[in-house]
């Protein structure tokens, strides 16, 4: 009975691994044709984040979303990114709405 079970070993039948799996967001919306305006957040445009937030709050301005997004690409279409080569990406309403609740929720103060 050794030698059979030897001579004849049960394998475990395994999944295939879906051609989906291990990509990231931005490489699978690109290789499903769809376009991504933006990645995930650098360091930069949270610290931009930030200092728009501050702008808006020192002037009185309602610091809502929309608000805040205007201001923050008004700077990272400025022609003073550019010149610098600071990586400032274009972000939406929904983008900025999100990024402050994710803050918010995760303050420590």
């Amino acid at each position: 009975m050794a030698t059979e079970s030897a001579s004849n070993p049960r394998k475990r039948r395994r999944q295939l691994v879906s051609p989906y799996k291990r990509k990231t967001g931005k490489t699978f919306m690109s290789a499903e044709n769809v376009p991504v305006e933006s990645g995930p957040w650098r360091n930069l445009e949270m610290l931009c984040l930030m200092v728009c937030r501050e702008v808006l709050f020192g002037h009185g301005v309602y610091v809502k979303a929309r608000n805040l997004q205007m201001l923050f690409n008004f700077v990272a279409q400025s022609d003073s990114v550019k010149d610098m080569s600071l990586l400032i990406d274009y972000k939406s309403t929904a983008q900025v709405a999100a990024k402050i609740a994710h803050l918010e929720a995760n303050s420590m103060s």
